[in-house]
C-alpha cells in the first residue's frame, strides 16, 4: 500500500487520541477518516473536544452515529445529554459548553467542506 492509498486511522484509547497511518487491524478501537478533514479539525481549538464528543456519541450509540440521523439509533434527547456529561467531566467545561463546542465544529468542518468542492465560491 502507497503512503496516497494510505488513509488516517483515529485511534482513541484512555481519551488520548492518536492519529496514524496505515489499515486499521483487529485490536485497534478506531474509524477510517478523511486524512483533509482530520488535519483541519487539528487547526480547530477545540479540536480535541470535539474528537472525544465524537467517537463518544459512536461508542453510545453502539456505532449506529456515524450512519445518517435519521436511519440511526441515534436520539437526541436521550444521547445528547450523556455525551454532554462525558466532556464535561473529561475535560472540565459546562455541558453546555461542550455542546456548544461540537455543533460549532460540525458547522466549520461544512463550511471546510464547501469550500473545498467549492474553490471559487
Amino acid at each position: 500500500m502507497t503512503n496516497s492509498q494510505k488513509k488516517l486511522i483515529i485511534c482513541m484509547r484512555n481519551d488520548n487520541v492518536t492519529l496514524l497511518w496505515g489499515e486499521r487491524w483487529d485490536g485497534m478501537n478506531g474509524t477510517e477518516k478523511d486524512f483533509a478533514t482530520e488535519a483541519f479539525i487539528n487547526t480547530l481549538p477545540n479540536g480535541l473536544i470535539y474528537r472525544y464528543m465524537r467517537r463518544t456519541f459512536d461508542i453510545v450509540t453502539n456505532g449506529e452515529y456515524s450512519k445518517f440521523h435519521e436511519e440511526s439509533g441515534y436520539d437526541p434527547v436521550m444521547h445528547d445529554p450523556i455525551v454532554a456529561n462525558l466532556a464535561s467531566t473529561t475535560f472540565k467545561i459546562p455541558e453546555w459548553l461542550a455542546l456548544e463546542i461540537y455543533e460549532e465544529t460540525e458547522v466549520a468542518i461544512a463550511r471546510y467542506h464547501f469550500k473545498r468542492k467549492n474553490p471559487t465560491v
